[in-house]
């Protein structure tokens, strides 16, 4: 499941890897007991995912994403922050890797205003069961937006921890 090297660095990855899935996991239940603020520790949990995915590599990114979201909607109290994170932050990190993997910015931005307009229209068409059926038509372009600031705070994150402490892990 791991990427093969040599033991001592699997060890470290796994090490790695559980470190960052408690703090992920206790970001993920402040998310739930924060009666405000739920959405910035839902977005820095799935961070959490963006770092796994720099320092070890996308495939033991994919096991840590799997993980953090089978994790999370068991530990998590408010179950339905536990399916924002494992549909919508979650999964995006993971997405935006490969989304931003060509470097072509056109490109990037087309694919992602996509993917933001497909997971805003399945969320509004989900949540306008719990409020009201029209309410989708609002909730649509408030979402879009708000993916879009998640991925922007997401990619300022993710370019200072490169900047100022990626690639560290990987010499010591």
């Amino acid at each position: 499941m791991f990427i093969k090297r040599d033991a001592n660095t699997r060890s470290s990855d796994i090490a790695f890897m559980g470190i960052m899935l408690a703090i992920n996991q206790i970001l993920l239940y402040f998310a739930g007991i924060m009666s405000f603020n739920e959405t910035i520790f839902l977005g820095l949990a799935s961070v959490i995912i963006g770092i796994v995915i720099i320092e070890k590599g996308i495939k033991n990114g994919i096991v840590f994403y799997i993980s953090s979201a089978m994790m999370g909607a068991v530990l998590m109290p408010n179950k339905l922050n536990a399916l924002g994170y494992i549909f919508v932050l979650g999964l995006y990190t993971v997405v935006k890797y490969y989304i931003e993997k060509s470097g072509e910015i056109k490109k990037e931005v087309i694919t992602k205003a996509v993917y933001f307009f497909i997971i805003s229209l399945a969320a509004a068409i989900a949540g306008s069961k719990f409020i009201y059926a029209s309410s989708a038509i609002i909730i649509l372009p408030m979402f879009v937006l708000i993916m879009a600031v998640y991925d922007y705070s997401a990619t300022v994150i993710l370019t200072a921890y490169i900047k100022n402490l990626g690639g560290n892990l990987k010499k010591g």
